[in-house]
């Protein structure tokens, strides 16, 4: 669930009267609300190496993908 990113479940989670923490800022670090360790990391660089690292070491990662993708864009009135 990325309630504080999505409006489908942000509802489902007010739905259920879960907690919603906003985890990652808008320059994209992680905030406080991700625990010690990743606070301040940037989440597409320091951030995702670490928490590769980490789940490799508690034998939690299977497979590790990186792919790109293209964000939608209103070429007309210039908005993502």
């Amino acid at each position: 669930m990325a309630p504080a990113h999505g409006m489908d479940d942000y509802k489902l989670c007010k739905k259920h009267s879960m907690e919603i923490k906003v985890l990652v800022d808008e320059n994209g670090n992680f905030t406080k609300n991700s625990g010690e360790e990743l606070s301040g990391k940037f989440i597409l660089k320091e951030g995702t190496t670490f928490l590769i690292e980490k789940f490799s070491k508690l034998g939690c990662l299977i497979k590790v993908n990186f792919f790109k993708y293209i964000l939608w864009k209103c070429i007309k009135n210039k908005i993502t």
